[in-house]
């Protein structure tokens, strides 16, 4: 798979609507700073706490190839702390439906951050 080939947008906020409900985990992007991702990604979809406080950050982005799109969310899961969040993780959750997603989300932030380098 080449992320070359798909479209890519970090959505906002406004623009997600129920594109991912009935998402799940499908993998983890470990070694990454939350400064590093906004410097690859940009600022998160969501920049304030989920309402039970298990997010504090989401990106939520959108890979289209031959008309065909496939979403996916990176997040932090159970910090509870928007400074662990922000300054301590290393770790952060893929969600998605499909089994790509994990591969796309590294892959793009990879290329993303070899951009800003």
């Amino acid at each position: 798979m080449d992320i070359r080939n798909y479209e890519t947008k970090v959505l906002q906020e406004e623009q997600v609507g129920s594109a991912i409900n009935g998402t799940g985990l499908k993998g983890y992007l470990h070694g990454y700073s939350y400064e590093r991702l906004v410097n690859a990604l940009g600022e998160p979809t969501y920049t304030t706490a989920s309402g039970d406080d298990k997010v504090q950050k989401e990106w939520v982005l959108r890979f289209e190839r031959d008309g065909r799109y496939v979403y996916a969310t990176l997040y932090d899961w159970k910090t509870y702390d928007a400074y662990h969040t922000c300054h301590i993780l290393r770790t952060w959750n893929i969600g998605g439906r499909d089994s790509m997603t994990a591969s796309l989300v590294k892959e793009y932030v990879d290329m993303k951050l070899q951009d800003h380098e």
